[in-house]
């Protein structure tokens, strides 16, 4: 995965509003509010395999919203996002549900209005479709060649995932899957 941002090195006092600043340039549909009056710490990676855009955050507590404002600003009212949980806790609430995702777990959301609330020292996975606004997902196979083993150039994902499954608690696997 290659680095986007990092507020390393950046001066506490103005981390948060730096990273906010880069997001407001990336197709994120996010308003953010900080949670903790303390320094903020935050890092964003990115890698596009096949036809799945790979994003792993780490940041440091903050509330996050995605508006129908937002989402019609990006054009994302048709995609869906899944979110492994890599580290710490966060708080999700679509459509007025409260959710509660911890290391491992696995959330599968679409770009409707909702509140995200990460904790202190968070780092999540972001899973999203590279597509063209209207149009429907790839097919997972597109991440294999026609023998059936990840193509040369997308095993970087197969790697991640398979390093992700390595945090993933025994008791908490996910029924009826390989992972379990």
């Amino acid at each position: 995965m290659q680095s986007l941002f990092s507020t390393a090195g950046l001066h506490p006092r103005n981390s948060f509003q730096r990273w906010q600043e880069f997001l407001l340039e990336q197709p994120v549909p996010l308003e953010q509010t900080r949670l903790d009056p303390g320094s903020f710490e935050g890092r964003l990676d990115a890698a596009e395999i096949g036809p799945l855009l790979m994003t792993r955050i780490s940041q440091g507590s903050k509330r996050s919203a995605v508006t129908p404002a937002t989402i019609r600003r990006f054009d994302k009212g048709d995609t869906r996002v899944v979110i492994v949980k890599l580290a710490g806790v966060l708080a999700t609430q679509p459509d007025e549900r409260p959710c509660l995702q911890r290391q491992g777990d696995l959330l599968v959301l679409d770009h409707r209005p909702a509140v995200l609330t990460s904790g202190a020292a968070s780092q999540s996975m972001f899973l999203e479709p590279l597509r063209a606004p209207g149009q429907g997902a790839g097919p997972v196979s597109a991440l294999y060649g026609p023998d059936g083993r990840p193509e040369p150039r997308r095993r970087g994902a197969h790697h991640e995932l398979r390093r992700i499954r390595r945090h993933r608690a025994p008791s908490r696997a996910w029924p009826g899957s390989a992972w379990s």
